[in-house]
């Protein structure tokens, strides 16, 4: 069986039956592939129309972007059907009054699909040109959006700042509601304050596919002791999907068995940690680790 039929094949029930709806009914897929939405425990397909049959319980969002218009996907959310690209709206009219540099620099914190799915930073280029009171809003803008709506890039911005009652923010950011926020910080500020071996514990232990994983994994991929190992392992064994996933293959990382911390040629053996029981996996990979333990004592 091929890629392709594989991927299909592993398509939910309800995404496979609205799949074959759309395809009996003239759709066409354009791309299956494994990126962004899909966990890398699952797919996406893009079709190159809109559907049109019925989706039933599925969950349907839109997603006016370049890449994709709309998508559906089941309660787990590893597998998605995807709209292609609509064409692009006209552009706006310009505005006719010259925006101030903080005008600039409010509008970069609006972010649209693009800036969130490429990580895209606020303009911090403007914030040194700014004069102090423009300086001083534009830190009263990113306090009171940290407190409300966390962000990593409120941080960064007030850590560019560098202020008083910017540092301050910053510190207690390391303890953020928000662990994408709070492992952000982390490693911004690590250089600063190093980080513990209890704070990169705790950011293991509560890593989830969506609140943050991929900032713990970054984290913890520099403290490679004993303590995080087991902090990984048991995440590996009892985490959602994508984080058994992803800690089994920080694992094989730091047990020198994959040269990064997701090897993607060893996806398959990774993949095993998303099957709903993963104890056969996680018995022989606790056994590996006990092995690189024994290795590497003194």
């Amino acid at each position: 069986m091929n890629h392709l039929a594989q991927d299909l094949a592993a398509l939910p029930p309800p995404l496979r039956k609205l799949l074959d709806a759309e395809l009996a009914a003239g759709n066409e897929i354009l791309e299956v592939g494994h990126s962004f939405p899909a966990a890398p425990c699952g797919a996406y397909v893009l079709l190159r129309d809109p559907v049109q049959t019925e989706h039933g319980d599925l969950r349907y969002r839109v997603r006016n972007s370049p890449l994709y218009s709309g998508e559906f996907t089941d309660e787990q959310g590893y597998f998605f059907l995807l709209e292609a690209p609509r064409p692009e709206l006209p552009p706006q009219p310009a505005v006719s009054a010259p925006p101030t540099l903080l005008d600039k620099f409010q509008a970069s914190m609006v972010l649209n699909y693009d800036k969130w799915h490429d990580g895209e930073s606020y303009d911090l280029a403007l914030l040194p040109q700014m004069n102090s009171t423009e300086r001083a809003a534009a830190e009263k803008i990113l306090l009171s959006k940290l407190s409300a709506n966390p962000d990593w890039r409120d941080v960064e911005a007030l850590h560019a700042i560098d202020s008083p009652a910017a540092r301050v923010a910053v510190q207690a950011a390391r303890q953020n509601r928000n662990a994408d926020v709070r492992n952000f910080t982390l490693q911004l500020t690590q250089q600063q304050q190093p980080l513990s071996e209890t704070e990169v514990i705790q950011a293991i232990q509560s890593a989830a596919a969506l609140d943050g994983l991929a900032g713990v994994i970054d984290l913890a991929s520099q403290y490679n002791t004993p303590a995080v190992r087991s902090a990984a392992l048991e995440r590996a064994r009892s985490g959602d999907a994508p984080t058994r996933v992803h800690m089994a293959a920080l694992l094989y990382y730091f047990c020198g068995l994959s040269a990064e911390t997701f090897d993607w040629k060893q996806r398959p053996i990774f993949l095993q940690f998303a099957e709903p029981d993963s104890q056969a996996a996680w018995n022989q990979l606790s056994s590996k680790l006990k092995d690189f333990e024994e290795i590497s004592k003194p």
